[in-house]
């Protein structure tokens, strides 16, 4: 079993309920990966624990916060229900949920690395729709992430997500051309939530001159094996000495 840490974050006199693993072997300081969870899901969700069951062998550490509490909608230990999906679509159509998102994320990162136990130059960040959606602004503000694996996102949404594009797209279409290091950028072909138009959108505005676009048959939902594989391969790569 991964050594697993519960914590409790403080920022702006609320609180981030955070999740950390560390590997079993070596010592600190250790790499680190912050998982970010999709919209609705949580911080133990499968795409996170597919992750960490991946990275921690490897030797990177994983953490993963619930995410942004907007409106008195908010996710995981956050709230007593899951959020519908109607709450999710008014959540991301608030232009106040990217910024606060961001500040949860530095708040996080900065109390983890005043512990010592992880590598400041080797910090990577990954996180698919929602995880995309709101953690791309963070890492474009944010030059401590070195390396990041995003996607099955983009500029355009499902009839679901009603007017929210209008809000969210210029906010990762800036943050997608001020984000800088290396990328790699999952793509779902029949994605019936974000259109797979505005995810090569997307990845073609990365300023990163080191990326990678991976495009696998399939639905929103329907991320492969073979993908989750190929993204911690990509992640250790980058943020493992070799």
């Amino acid at each position: 079993m991964p050594r697993e840490r519960h914590i409790d974050l403080e920022r702006a006199g609320a609180t981030i309920p955070a999740l950390l693993w560390l590997p079993e072997g070596g010592a600190p300081p250790y790499p680190l990966v912050l998982a970010g969870h999709g919209g609705g899901g949580h911080k133990t969700d499968a795409f996170i624990a597919g992750l960490r069951d991946r990275l921690l062998p490897a030797g990177v550490a994983v953490a993963a916060i619930d995410a942004v509490a907007i409106d008195a909608v908010g996710h995981g230990d956050r709230v007593e229900a899951a959020p519908t999906p109607e709450d999710v679509v008014r959540v991301i159509a608030l232009a106040a949920s990217y910024d606060a998102m961001t500040a949860d994320w530095i708040a996080t990162l900065d109390a983890l690395l005043a512990t010592g136990d992880f590598q400041s130059a080797a910090v990577g960040y990954a996180g698919l729709s929602g995880g995309c959606l709101f953690g791309l602004p963070f890492i474009a503000a944010d030059q401590r992430i070195a390396a990041a694996v995003l996607g099955a996102c983009g500029y355009e949404g499902a009839p679901l997500l009603d007017a929210a594009p209008a809000t969210f797209a210029p906010i990762l279409r800036a943050a997608a051309q001020r984000y800088d290091r290396p990328a790699f950028f999952v793509l779902q072909e029949q994605d019936d939530f974000f259109p797979p138009t505005g995810g090569r959108a997307l990845f073609a505005d990365l300023a990163s001159a080191d990326r990678e676009l991976l495009a696998s048959p399939g639905t929103h939902t329907q991320v492969p094996v073979s993908a989750v594989d190929r993204m911690t391969d990509w992640l250790v790569a980058r943020l493992v000495a070799g």
